[in-house]
């Protein structure tokens, strides 16, 4: 068993969340010595979103900005790592009424070695065509990281050395763990269950367990099942009344019952109404 307990690149000191939040920072977009204007080229630019008062991350982690150090309740945390956890948290928020940001902390440090992130130059928003230089100097909200770091009970089951083949909702998202992927999938409303195994990319979120078969215990993969899938089939209406004919004097055979709600073997299987513990 290995594991790794710290990005030995990562030599910055831990970044602090800023006590600003949503706000428009002083002073105006000054073009810094490498040439980075005041006048970003959309959502391009962006490395986060903000939406429902809540900051996502929206990143390929360039310019450095992955392994940087932040402080988190949970200890010293590198970017990427707070990415994912919000992410495991929070999933990807709405599509409608993003606002695109140029860091990563929806126009808060920490700041990429760019330098159009510059808390002087382009931190803010991305998405104002019309008045680009003054949505560089917009900010949004903040990490909750408080939130993101509060454990949380989920539902969802846990299986080692089984594998949920096919059905793929995502697939290969590092989530780090198993747990993080049950996470992930909980807070996915289409995912029903999860596969997570390193060797196969990280977390496969699933919107059936159809597929589930033993993994190779070299794998060490780890699925489960975090909520039941909708029934698909319309349920058949058991008739309420029962149209009877009187018998002919030439009808010898008694009449057939009809099967109450107990005798009948083809009514479809009611969906549980509670999550699995």
């Amino acid at each position: 068993v290995s594991g790794q307990c710290r990005f030995a690149e990562a030599t910055s000191a831990p970044t602090a969340v800023p006590e600003q939040c949503i706000g428009t920072l002083p002073g105006p977009c000054i073009p810094n010595s490498g040439n980075w204007g005041c006048n970003p080229d959309g959502i391009s630019w962006a490395d986060s979103y903000s939406v429902g008062g809540r900051c996502y991350c929206y990143t390929t982690y360039d310019h450095g900005i992955g392994i940087l150090n932040v402080s988190t309740p949970n200890g010293v945390q590198t970017v990427r790592q707070v990415c994912d956890a919000i992410r495991a948290r929070f999933g990807e928020g709405p599509a409608e009424g993003r606002e695109y940001f140029n860091t990563v902390q929806c126009g808060h440090g920490p700041h990429n070695n760019a330098g159009d992130e510059d808390p002087d130059t382009c931190p803010g928003r991305v998405d104002m065509p019309n008045d680009a230089a003054a949505g560089c100097r917009q900010v949004g909200p903040c990490w909750d990281l408080t939130e993101v770091y509060t454990p949380t009970t989920n539902p969802c089951t846990t299986l080692e050395n089984i594998d949920f083949d096919g059905n793929d909702l995502t697939g290969g998202v590092d989530t780090g763990s198993g747990a993080a992927c049950a996470t992930l999938c909980f807070a996915t409303p289409e995912c029903t269950h999860y596969t997570f195994a390193v060797p196969f990319g990280g977390c496969y979120l699933k919107t059936s367990g159809a597929g589930s078969k033993p993994a190779d215990p070299a794998l060490n993969a780890v699925s489960g099942q975090c909520r039941f899938a909708a029934a698909t089939n319309a349920p058949t209406a058991v008739p309420t009344e029962v149209q009877t004919t009187t018998p002919s004097a030439s009808q010898t055979d008694a009449p057939v019952a009809v099967p109450n709600d107990s005798s009948m073997t083809n009514s479809p299987t009611a969906v549980p109404s509670t999550n699995p513990t």
